[in-house]
């Protein structure tokens, strides 16, 4: 498993914006020769042959985050109505994938190289917050995931082996669970006080050392349904994507730039990146769109 250490280090957020700028290329030679990539076609045309790598032998969890982007939101064409995020927190769990529309649906992925052993609780700390949720999965671990969630409401998805996404059951609404303390919890300090402001036209007057535990006891008087709602338009409101510009991005690339907001100019240098060509510079490697 260490071998493929590499391709978790490239497909991060971090890396593509330091390779970028030319910071830091040498994962990305290192890549190259690990695995005997031909060096004369563009970078966009070595990304696809590494991500093909990815997907083939090392389906870890950024291919699975990606997958599940081009499959649930770009090629329905939702990218105008539905929002994502990543790594959110929930309780003691972090929702891997949480998809933003009409509702909300936050999903737990556990890939091939994944144990099981936390997937009961993470279940259940997600429906403290949204009243969908999935699991997605690969082959390998599909029984042991139906047996414990058949004939409940938590949707179960997963890869097979050529990377088709199967649909075992789809998630259906759990209410029960869902708890003030954990949905107030999401929320980022000038997100509840809009959310107040809006049903109280007001803000608590108490100390600093008051303050939160004050605005949370004005939550709790919010309608349990149009906290939820409330809390969906939060959330969709962190998430900003230039629609047009996303749409150009190669598939294999698309979470990552989908995480990073970028503006203008910044699909402006990873076009430029991917149109050039590989050039091995020695002791790092550098592209000549940034010589100079």
């Amino acid at each position: 498993m260490n071998n493929f250490n590499v391709l978790n280090r490239f497909f991060s957020k971090t890396m593509l914006e330091e390779i970028l700028i030319g910071r830091n290329t040498s994962c990305y030679g290192e890549i190259i020769k690990r695995y005997e990539i031909n060096q004369n076609g563009t970078n966009g045309d070595i990304i696809s042959s590494i991500y093909s790598i990815l997907s083939s032998e090392y389906r870890n969890e950024y291919f699975y985050k990606n997958t599940l982007l081009n499959n649930l939101i770009v090629k329905k064409h939702k990218l105008y109505t539905t929002k994502v995020l990543t790594e959110l927190p929930i309780n003691k769990s972090i929702a891997d994938f949480v998809t933003l529309n009409g509702k909300a649906v936050a999903y737990e992925i556990k890939t091939e190289l994944d144990n099981l052993e936390r997937i009961e609780s993470q279940v259940k700390d997600y429906y403290k917050c949204f009243p969908y949720v999935c699991i997605v999965t690969c082959e390998s671990h599909l029984e042991k995931v139906k047996e414990l969630f058949t004939n409940t409401n938590v949707g179960i998805y997963w890869f097979s082996k050529r990377n088709s996404l199967k649909v075992e059951q789809e998630p259906q609404a759990e209410m029960r669970y869902l708890d003030y303390s954990a949905l107030f919890k999401l929320l980022r300090k000038y997100e509840f006080e809009s959310i107040l402001m809006k049903h109280f036209n007001k803000l608590p007057k108490v100390s600093q050392f008051d303050y939160y535990s004050e605005c949370y006891q004005w939550f709790l008087k919010i309608d349990l349904n149009d906290v939820l709602k409330e809390i969906l338009a939060a959330l969709k409101q962190r998430c900003c994507i230039q629609v047009e510009q996303f749409e150009r991005v190669p598939l294999e690339l698309k979470m990552l730039v989908y995480q990073s907001n970028y503006l203008d100019e910044n699909y402006n240098k990873l076009e430029s990146f991917l149109n050039a060509t590989y050039v091995d510079g020695g002791a790092n490697y550098v592209f000549p769109i940034f010589e100079g």
